[in-house]
């Protein structure tokens, strides 16, 4: 008699069970990864919108364009950038520029101002503008 070659129903669930527990374990570690790759996108996108502005101030004096940011930001990905002018007295010396996280970041909002002003709120991803060390 030849005995048979393969594996059992009890073999094959087993491997299924350590396989399933594996991906549970890994999952919420990817996907945690994944967010914080893209927190950076926000962060740069502020960085290289206050440096345009500072440029376009040396030309104009004035951060306002006719009562918006003289340089408007464009979207991202997974960011929704907006810009607010502080009209103190009407001059225009002072803007803000917010980046408001989407999708799977959403919450997760950066500032930064004239004065190179920078903060992060509502981070329930540990966002931080520069990673320094456990806060983030």
């Amino acid at each position: 008699m030849k005995g048979q070659n393969g594996f059992t129903l009890i073999e094959l669930m087993v491997t299924v069970a350590i396989v399933a527990i594996l991906a549970s374990i890994a999952y919420p570690s990817y996907t945690s990864y994944v967010n914080r790759s893209k927190l950076s996108e926000g962060a740069n996108a502020l960085a290289a919108l206050q440096v345009k502005m500072e440029s376009y101030y040396q030309n104009t004096q004035t951060y306002s364009n006719a009562g918006a940011c003289g340089v408007l930001p464009a979207n991202t990905t997974n960011f929704t950038i907006a810009c607010a002018i502080n009209n103190t007295n009407g001059s225009g010396q002072g803007y803000t520029y917010t980046a408001s996280g989407i999708g799977s970041i959403a919450g997760t909002n950066y500032t930064i101002n004239e004065q190179g002003n920078k903060t992060t709120t509502g981070s329930s991803n540990k966002a931080c503008w520069i990673i320094t060390g456990s806060e983030c």
